[in-house]
């Protein structure tokens, strides 16, 4: 069967974070926020699309996060109605047109004046499988989202991912705990691993909802 490879920028922009109660702008501390509570959440979010050579689009997410501590979580996010050209994409042996992801996120803060808080997305290599010319994709890297409070709730929030290009991300750096600044990079293969460039997404805006009726930031 004849391969024909692509890149793909896996639709990140949804994780109902538990990490992600917070809301406004940081102190400029180097301290990293963190949730009063360990709070799980789930999350909705819209149709996202890929930036590159060719395009995956998807129709929606929904997705859900296990707290392991005030300041990070376990995400699995599941995008559907994925396809490109009109032919159905998914994870490899997976449901039909539900690209499945999961992994680690944290709250960190960005290196740019007023220090913004982020969400950081970890994500594991991921195989998808295009029925559209037998295309197989892998992916794998770190990609920052945009996180702020919904107007008139304590426990919903927008999550966002951006690209200003096909390979710049909107946020490129952000600063971990130890106050150095580390910069995201997701990869794509388009030759079943055997080398991997760099990638970049738009995704859809999610809403993560928390399991407490309300909670706190505390840095």
């Amino acid at each position: 069967m004849k391969y024909t490879k692509l890149v793909w920028l896996l639709v990140v922009g949804v994780a109902a974070l538990s990490v992600a109660a917070l809301a406004g702008v940081a102190s400029g501390a180097m301290t990293l926020p963190e949730l009063s509570k360990e709070t799980n959440a789930t999350s909705v979010g819209g149709a996202g699309s890929l930036l590159g050579v060719a395009a995956i689009q998807c129709t929606g997410n929904t997705g859900s996060t296990t707290a392991e501590g005030k300041k990070h979580g376990k995400y699995t996010i599941s995008f559907t109605g994925c396809s490109l050209g009109g032919q159905e994409c998914k994870s490899l042996g997976g449901v039909a047109k539900t690209i499945t992801v999961s992994g680690l996120a944290l709250l960190v803060l960005t290196l740019k004046p007023g220090d913004i808080r982020l969400i950081l997305f970890e994500q594991p290599r991921t195989h998808i499988e295009c029925a559209f010319l037998s295309t197989l994709v892998l992916v794998e890297g770190t990609v920052l989202g945009s996180i702020e409070l919904e107007a008139g709730t304590k426990n919903k929030f927008k999550v966002k991912v951006k690209a200003t290009s096909s390979t710049a991300p909107e946020f490129k750096t952000y600063e971990n705990d130890a106050g150095t600044a580390v910069t995201v990079s997701l990869k794509c293969s388009t030759n079943e691993g055997t080398s991997f460039s760099e990638c970049s997404e738009n995704a859809g805006e999610a809403t993560s909802t928390t399991t407490a009726a309300e909670d706190s930031l505390v840095n």
